[in-house]
């Protein structure tokens, strides 16, 4: 697929910040499951990991973002501060029951609570120090995450389909994810009747009808791994990347991420 530099860094950023941010609230939540909060190397080291590559993804400092996942609201804050690592790290995990903490006083975190209930508290920041400052981030569910709600085994999971999409009537919702407020957005579905080349001729006939014109054409990926089929499009402005790929086990999944216009 040929896509402009511009657009490659703006697929760049919507994949960085909003798939991170799940990426997160899912360790942390399965990390409690079997952990029940209890230290590990491995738990502190994925932590400490995950939390560095977020504060990577560029974002005005400061800025609070509601992130919908799967029904689930989870807020995204980050900031800076002239407090230390651990200054920091011990007023946010004062309220915490049972606090997770990992790293130094270069850099370090602090994740709250453990499974007491069907649902799963998250409240994680991870700060790390760079000259006389300190920068953070945190992820916080006031509600926790019921991960059997959340990952439903046969139906649609909570969330939304993406406007304009017209999904295959064969698949079902296994992701809703986007940032409140933001036109970012993903959605994953997975057909287990249709193929590749099936809902790619799906696509190539509802896109049209539903608005969406294209931008880059599609493209199809027949290399080693598992087949795909992509195409870039856009509706009213909002820019789109759909991907038809067949997974190893022989289902089909399409992934849909939206963002703002390409400009």
């Amino acid at each position: 697929m040929t896509v402009t530099p511009r657009a490659k860094r703006s697929w760049r950023v919507l994949l960085g910040w909003p798939l991170r941010t799940a990426a997160v609230g899912l360790l942390v939540a399965v990390l409690f499951a079997q952990l029940g909060g209890a230290r590990s190397a491995h738990a502190e080291g994925e932590m400490l990991a995950l939390g560095a590559d977020m504060l990577r993804v560029p974002e005005s400092a400061g800025q609070s973002d509601r992130v919908l996942f799967n029904g689930a609201e989870l807020r995204v804050s980050r900031g800076s501060t002239r407090r230390a690592v651990g200054e920091l790290l011990a007023a946010e995990g004062s309220s915490c029951k049972i606090p997770l903490r990992g790293g130094d006083e270069g850099r370090g975190f602090v994740a709250c609570g453990a499974p007491d209930s069907g649902a799963l508290p998250i409240d994680y920041t991870y700060a790390e120090r760079r000259g006389e400052t300190t920068h953070f981030i945190g992820l916080h569910g006031a509600d926790g995450l019921d991960l059997k709600a959340m990952f439903p085994v046969r139906e649609d999971a909570p969330g939304r389909d993406p406007d304009g999409l017209p999904r295959a009537p064969s698949s079902r919702r296994l992701l809703s994810l986007r940032v409140a407020d933001h036109p970012y957005e993903v959605a994953i579905y997975v057909d287990g009747e249709r193929g590749v080349d099936s809902l790619a001729e799906h696509y190539q006939a509802t896109l049209p009808g539903a608005g969406w014109t294209v931008v880059a054409p599609w493209r199809a990926d027949e290399g080693p791994g598992p087949r795909q089929a992509s195409v870039v499009i856009q509706r009213d402005g909002v820019l789109a990347l759909l991907v038809v790929a067949q997974d190893r086990k022989g289902a089909t999944t399409t992934t849909f991420m939206t963002m703002g216009g390409n400009t």
